[in-house]
């Protein structure tokens, strides 16, 4: 096991001692020239941040607001990257 994903577990498993929400966005498909390719996994824990990336700029930014939407909703969702855009 890689040690990024070592990281991301133990951080799932302190987040669940610690009794606080955290949300865990994995790449599942990617086209093209893309920074980071399936698998890639980033934990977001607003009480410690983020560990791990799923690629890093604007389109991580959109993953990270998604989380932050995903804690006060409850429910999960997909998150589709355009890198193409501005």
């Amino acid at each position: 096991m890689k040690r990024e994903d070592r990281d991301i577990y133990k951080g799932i498993l302190d987040a669940q001692e610690g009794n606080r929400p955290c949300a865990l966005a994995t790449v599942v498909d990617t086209r093209g020239s893309t920074p980071r390719k399936n698998g890639a996994k980033m934990l977001v824990d607003p009480a410690v941040g983020l560990v791990g990336t799923v690629g890093g700029g604007c389109g991580e930014a959109e993953v990270i607001a998604a989380a932050e939407e995903t804690f006060k909703s409850g429910e999960p969702c997909v998150v589709q990257v355009n890198l193409t855009d501005d």
